[in-house]
């Protein structure tokens, strides 16, 4: 599985929703890095541009056909980079954030695992409308973590990470149901 993955990947790479998601990933790294050096404002921004292009290669993908196995793969691993790092970075900055960053963790590994059982058995997989629900609200959450780092909109951060950590466990209980049960 893993070794046709990569030979995918080599053919597929070039492919600019695959450019787009890579730009991504390797862009995920500013709002850390502004993070640490107190630029909230700026990591928050970078944060929300990032995530905002999620939509962007999705579109460009459906739009296009340029829809690939690679992208398939990559796009939602990135997207749980880009989460999980972030939310780590958060976390390392106000200690409050540990237990649903570790919630959120917890769900999106064993997601993956769920996933990737799915499609060794040959299942088709596809994301789940309560999984970008979900993403978006991580996203939007982590945005309102930035500016609560400011001083500003603390409880509503606060309220709307929580929700987005039930999002999370809500979309994840879906995924074991839709791929873990069927056989």
């Amino acid at each position: 599985m893993a070794s046709s993955f990569w030979q995918g990947f080599r053919a597929e790479w070039r492919v600019l929703t695959n450019l787009i998601t890579l730009t991504r990933l390797i862009f995920c790294w500013v709002p850390i890095y502004l993070l640490f050096n107190q630029e909230y404002l700026y990591a928050m921004i970078g944060f929300a541009l990032i995530a905002a292009t999620d939509s962007v290669d999705g579109w460009v993908a459906r739009k296009w056909n340029m829809v690939t196995k690679t992208g398939i793969i990559l796009d939602p691993t990135v997207d749980k980079i880009i989460v999980i790092s972030n939310l780590v970075a958060l976390s390392l900055v106000d200690h409050r954030l540990l237990l649903p960053t570790a919630i959120i963790i917890i769900r999106e590994l064993y997601v993956a695992l769920i996933l990737a059982r799915a499609r060794k058995q040959k299942k088709v997989v596809a994301t789940i409308y309560s999984g970008k629900v979900k993403m978006w609200a991580q996203c939007i959450a982590m945005c309102l973590q930035y500016l609560a780092l400011m001083g500003l909109c603390q409880a509503l951060a606060r309220d709307v990470l929580w929700l987005a950590v039930g999002l999370t466990i809500s979309s994840g209980v879906e995924y074991f149901y839709q791929y873990r049960l069927k056989e």
